[in-house]
């Protein structure tokens, strides 16, 4: 997504949840810069000494993440800036954030994270669309049941084009490493077929 879309997106999440969930503590962190971005991050830890769910919304690959123009960071050292806001459930709104190797610097780094929505393929704005709707419902209580995300996920997937992985720390840590390769593979092969289809 083009940096002017990806700030669109979070003006629009930031509108809907101080619109959907009024009583939600929020704070929107926009940077254009690295400095920028950790000073953001410090004043939002001065306000609130910690937040349930954080939604990061950038340019990412399988290797890290770019949420200024001056700074691309490893999943780990991006991890390392998140861990004091401990957080329990992260929404990652860019490309290939839901994939299981991202999803394992995460839950590595942030020991209060127990869980990562993210799409494991390059990300549209249209297929973004999904979390304008999954962010107000986990922020009143929703739960996310196996079956219920399924349904989601097919609603999503054939509305948008869109994938929307769930992963959980419980579910993460039964995987080893036999898992952890076919889920690379499977992603890889989610990402090889999206291409040829557009």
């Amino acid at each position: 997504m083009r940096r002017s879309r990806s700030i669109s997106i979070a003006r629009e999440l930031d509108t809907i949840v101080k619109e959907m969930v009024p009583g939600a503590i929020s704070r929107l962190v926009r940077a254009t810069s690295r400095d920028s971005l950790l000073e953001g991050l410090a004043q939002c830890l001065g306000e609130c000494q910690s937040f349930k769910s954080v939604v990061v919304v950038g340019h990412s690959n399988l290797s890290g993440i770019r949420l200024t123009e001056d700074t691309f960071v490893t999943w780990r050292d991006f991890s390392n800036w998140i861990v004091p806001i401990g957080p329990e459930r992260m929404i990652l709104v860019a490309c290939e954030a839901g994939r299981w190797l991202p999803s394992k610097a995460l839950f590595e780094q942030i020991g209060t994270l127990k869980k990562i929505y993210g799409s494991p393929l390059p990300i549209t704005p249209h297929q973004a669309t999904a979390v304008k709707f999954l962010l107000p419902y986990l922020l009143l209580g929703g739960r996310t049941s196996k079956h219920g995300l399924l349904v989601a996920q097919a609603v999503n997937f054939l509305a948008t084009g869109g994938v929307i992985f769930h992963q959980s720390r419980r579910e993460f840590q039964r995987s080893g490493t036999s898992e952890a390769v076919l889920w690379t593979a499977v992603e890889e092969l989610m990402k090889t077929s999206t291409r040829r289809s557009v």
